[in-house]
């Protein structure tokens, strides 16, 4: 329930260029935006769906943020595979659905780009970390199906699921593993 007094915010500063007044959301052409055409479809999608109503966006805008909250949670549990996992995750995911610092993604519609890009970066990681624990291919296709929602997200969505992801990598792989890649034996 944190932020859902967002559902009382206005448009503020960027929404109006980006949203409001922009010409792509209200006839629809996501595609001459490039590299943020998945956000800019979101944004058509919900103009069809609620018109200009502030209320319907930033709607949109908490339930992102209290996904990113749930995927963070499961990441979380199934990263750290221990006794105290949930308490962990749960923690970890509270703190981020309530901190004030994380409230930028329900008040400014705008920002819709940043929670598309740390959701499908979160999905990509936890994908490939399961792969790696498993072996399964459908979680290391669904990794890569993530990493490029992260892309077209945002700019920099890429560099954001990538970095994740070798984060991941990093730390789940064992260390016969890596020497096999590294041709120290294996």
């Amino acid at each position: 329930m944190a932020h859902l007094w967002c559902l009382g915010s206005q448009f503020y500063m960027d929404d109006t260029v980006q949203i409001t007044d922009s010409d792509v959301v209200k006839n629809g052409n996501f595609t001459a935006i490039g590299i943020s055409a998945w956000t800019y479809l979101c944004y058509v999608l919900q103009y069809r769906l609620f018109g200009m109503s502030a209320v319907g966006f930033h709607a949109v805008n908490w339930l992102l943020h209290t996904a990113v909250a749930c995927v963070l949670f499961g990441f979380g549990r199934d990263f750290l595979k221990n006794r105290y996992s949930w308490h962990v995750a749960i923690f970890g995911a509270l703190l981020f659905a309530v901190h004030p610092l994380a409230s930028e993604i329900p008040n400014y519609v705008r920002t819709q780009d940043l929670a598309w890009a740390t959701l499908f970066s979160l999905l990509a990681a936890w994908a490939l970390m399961l792969f790696l624990r498993d072996g399964h291919w459908l979680k290391l296709l669904g990794c890569g199906v993530c990493v490029l929602g992260a892309t077209f997200s945002k700019g920099p969505g890429l560099a954001h699921a990538l970095m994740m992801c070798g984060a991941v990598g990093m730390v789940t792989m064992q260390l016969a593993s890596w020497q096999c890649y590294a041709g120290n034996g294996g």
